[in-house]
């Protein structure tokens, strides 16, 4: 299959609980995973199938959604109380997500204070919102980055998952010339 270790979960259906034959199987995997929904992508079942497979499991609470991301709840966690990691959300919010300012300096072991906040950078760029009390802020790339804005990144693993970061020397340099973006001002 995978390098993910999966757990295979039963959905009964309408017809009766009882009956093991009209049981399907599901695999969820058994450790975090985060993905967002994008046309195009799936294992060969049609948009509606998986729609409705996310919905399921949004009900059953295996799934969280944090804005357009979807993240497996690890088993044996509650789902009410389960937060899914901040960098591992912003750094899937945008296909292009690179976690940047206080956020970079904070994955990156440089930073003393951790904040509510998280700022990732991308050239599609949507409005900030809160969920579970973390601010998702995204910041505009600067004009001379836009033509290369993958230049001072760095892929950092965090939770068996890699995420774009701003390298140390980029994330000082933007920091510098956007203080309100690292708690300065």
């Amino acid at each position: 299959m995978s390098q993910h270790n999966w757990v295979i979960e039963k959905q009964g259906t309408k017809r009766g609980e009882g009956d093991e034959s009209d049981r399907s199987l599901f695999l969820l995997p058994s450790r975090l995973l985060l993905f967002r929904l994008e046309k195009g992508v799936g294992d060969g079942r049609s948009e509606k199938t998986l729609r409705n497979l996310l919905s399921y499991y949004l009900k059953r609470g295996r799934l969280r959604r944090v804005d357009r991301v979807y993240c497996t709840v690890p088993p044996l966690t509650e789902p009410s109380t389960f937060i899914p990691d901040r960098f591992l959300v912003a750094s899937k919010l945008s296909p292009d997500s690179v976690l940047s300012y206080h956020t970079a300096f904070e994955i990156l072991g440089f930073a003393n204070q951790v904040f509510t906040t998280t700022c990732y950078s991308s050239l599609r760029c949507k409005r900030p919102f809160s969920h579970q009390g973390i601010r998702y802020v995204c910041v505009r790339l600067p004009h001379s980055l836009k033509s290369n804005p993958f230049f001072g990144v760095v892929r950092v693993e965090r939770m068996g998952m890699f995420v774009r970061v701003t390298s140390a020397e980029r994330t000082l340099a933007e920091c510098l010339d956007r203080p309100e973006y690292y708690g300065w001002v």
